[in-house]
């Protein structure tokens, strides 16, 4: 009796615990109306430059944080179109902007129709556009050349833009998760597909977590995005205020609010973080 207990008990705590499986993230239960469209927001960017010196038997891995620059991001929400405004502005290797202005179609993955890019380095800027239809994109060059890609952009797959914007809507119960063919990197028109075993890109609700961010303590929800590709994850939180920190692998983080200052030393709250996930890869 006592036996036939014990495995009714565990059944039943197997089946009350298991994580639910994964939605497609185009079926995600959202609704598009609560996309954030309260003007520019602007993220801070922080890189972590990594090296690694030493013999084979005494490897001594080192992280630098350095700051980065800025990312602003505008949506605009009608009837017929969601529109992504974004300004990257990067200072770690020489001056450089990035402008995009991406029409995106109004469903859940937010599939774009039109793209408008503009790099501005020194004196010397360089434009292009790409205008998208049942799946063929077509691409004007900086050059002025123009050119055709099919297959673009991949299907079942979801812009680093709407990406953001879903994150900060999505249901926050622990253990819910979705699935998305490809994600798009910031600001380039280039997608992160799965790799390895991986067939699809998993998003994962892991919970809530208190982000500590400078000198202020955040109650957000923890979300996981993993792509079976070396350095090619990201975690992200996100508080009722929406997103508050983004990490790229152990690369990059962006976070809502000015970091903590990097010490003399060259250290941040982040190092033992960055410095368990570089060690952990290698």
């Amino acid at each position: 009796m006592i036996r036939h207990l014990a495995i009714v008990l565990l059944l039943f705590a197997t089946t009350t615990h298991a994580a639910a499986e994964p939605t497609p993230l185009a079926d995600a239960d959202v609704s598009l109306d609560d996309l954030h469209t309260g003007g520019e927001r602007t993220f801070y960017l922080r890189a972590y430059m990594t090296t690694t010196t030493g013999t084979n038997d005494t490897q001594i891995t080192r992280v630098v944080p350095k700051e980065a620059g800025t990312f602003s991001l505008t949506t605009k929400k009608t009837d017929d179109a969601i529109v992504f405004q974004t300004s990257m502005k990067l200072t770690i290797m020489g001056e450089m902007t990035v402008e995009q202005t991406m029409t995106c179609t109004p469903s859940t993955l937010m599939p774009p129709t039109a793209i408008e890019a503009k790099m501005s380095r020194g004196n010397r800027t360089q434009q292009a556009t790409i205008t998208i239809s049942d799946g063929v994109a077509a691409a004007t060059l900086p050059d002025g050349e123009k050119s055709k890609m099919e297959g673009f952009p991949p299907a079942n797959s979801v812009t680093f833009q709407g990406l953001l914007s879903l994150l900060e809507i999505l249901p926050r119960e622990a253990d819910q998760a979705w699935t998305v063919a490809a994600v798009g990197e910031m600001v380039q028109m280039t997608y992160v597909e799965p790799a390895g075993n991986q067939e699809l890109i998993l998003i994962t609700c892991v919970g809530e977590e208190t982000l500590k961010l400078a000198d202020k303590e955040l109650k957000c929800t923890r979300f996981e995005l993993k792509t079976g590709a070396k350095n090619r994850d990201i975690t992200a939180w996100v508080s009722d205020e929406g997103l508050q920190q983004l990490l790229f692998g152990t690369d990059m983080r962006m976070t809502a609010q000015p970091m903590e200052p990097i010490t003399e030393d060259g250290q941040d709250a982040l190092i033992d973080v960055i410095l368990k996930a570089v060690e952990a890869a290698e």
